[in-house]
C-alpha cells in the first residue's frame, strides 16, 4: 500500500486515487535508525559568466587550466570590445576566486595569460 502511496505521489498524472491510510502506523524516527548520506557540497557560482564557464568546461577547480581560442570566448561571453584584453577581469577573477587558469589565444598576438599578453611568435 505504501508503494502506491508513493507512485502515485510520483506520477506526473493529476489524478491521484483514494487510498485507505488508517492502517500506516506512527513513524519513529530515532537515531539508531536514521542513516546519514554523505553530502555532497556544490560550489556556488554567483556570476552568470563563471556558470557559462563551468557549463561549457566543467566545474572550477584550483590549478585548472583551461585553453580556449578568442573566437570561442566571443561565442560563449560576447564582448562589444572584440580582443582577449576584453577578458582581462574576468581572467584576474578566475585566477583569484577559483585558483583557474583561464588562456585565451588570439591568432594575431598569441596567448593572454593572468591579464598579461605573451607572444609565442
Amino acid at each position: 500500500m505504501l508503494t502506491q502511496i508513493i507512485k502515485n505521489l510520483l506520477s506526473s498524472s493529476s489524478v491521484i486515487e483514494e487510498t485507505n491510510l488508517t492502517n500506516i502506523g506512527p513513524v519513529v524516527v530515532s537515531e539508531e535508525n536514521v542513516e546519514t548520506a554523505p553530502t555532497k557540497v556544490e560550489p556556488q557560482y554567483n556570476d552568470p559568466e563563471v556558470i557559462v564557464l563551468v557549463h561549457e568546461f566543467g566545474p572550477m577547480e584550483d590549478g585548472k587550466v583551461i585553453e580556449v581560442s578568442l573566437q570561442q570566448m566571443l561565442k560563449l561571453l560576447p564582448r562589444v570590445r572584440r580582443r582577449k584584453d576584453a577578458y582581462k577581469r574576468l581572467v584576474n577573477h578566475l585566477l583569484d576566486a577559483y585558483g583557474v587558469k583561464l588562456v585565451i589565444v588570439s591568432r594575431k598576438h598569441g596567448k593572454m595569460e593572468e591579464g598579461r599578453t605573451t607572444c609565442d611568435e
